[in-house]
């Protein structure tokens, strides 16, 4: 049983990363009917400026509680508005300019634009991973049906619920998730 628990929390761990990925695919495709192959390096990238960020400040294990808390927070905070300027940037330069042209051409754009981030978070972070720095990173476990659980398997977890919910929230009941239904559902009629 404690193999099964164990399992369990690790695919469900990954399979949450996976899933919260796989919306923005299918939001972009949804919306815009553009396979977007660039879109895991801008996932990669918010990954790369959260871990940079806490590594400048100087995360580490004997950082107050407190101050962890306000550099993982901003570590997000700043990774999602990066991340966000840099999908709105390559809209803007990349795809806007070619949704006249045949399907093709967004398609090899985008493989271009993959290509061009993959080198560039070689050449700004080089080849080697930056770890994460362990003090960012909740540590301990809690024991469930005689398996040890990380705390941070249940964050993920229960925070990609959340975030699952919200998104799915912000699409049935706002005026702007209503507005990107009626643009796809418009968008699907024209073609």
């Amino acid at each position: 049983m404690e193999s099964f628990v164990r399992l369990t929390f690790s695919g469900l761990t990954v399979g949450m990363i996976y899933a919260l990925i796989s919306l923005g695919y299918t939001m972009v495709y949804g919306v815009l009917e553009l396979i977007n192959f660039a879109h895991g390096e801008v996932f990669t990238i918010g990954g790369y400026l959260g871990a940079t960020f806490l590594l400048w400040v100087g995360i580490n294990d004997g950082t107050p509680l407190y101050l962890k808390i306000i550099y993982v927070v901003l570590a997000f905070i700043i990774s999602i508005i990066l991340t966000s300027f840099l999908g709105w940037a390559i809209e803007r330069v990349a795809y806007r300019p070619l949704r006249r042209m045949s399907r093709i051409a967004p398609l090899l754009t985008a493989i271009g634009v993959s290509i061009f981030l993959q080198n560039a978070i070689m050449l700004i972070w080089g080849v080697s991973p930056i770890e994460m720095p362990q003090a960012a990173v909740l540590s301990g476990q809690v024991v469930i049906f005689g398996a040890k659980v990380r705390y941070l398997a249940l964050v993920i977890i229960f925070l990609s619920l959340f975030l699952m919910l919200a998104l799915s929230l912000f699409i049935k009941r706002t005026k702007l998730g209503k507005a990107m239904r009626a643009t796809s559902q418009i968008g699907k009629l024209l073609r």
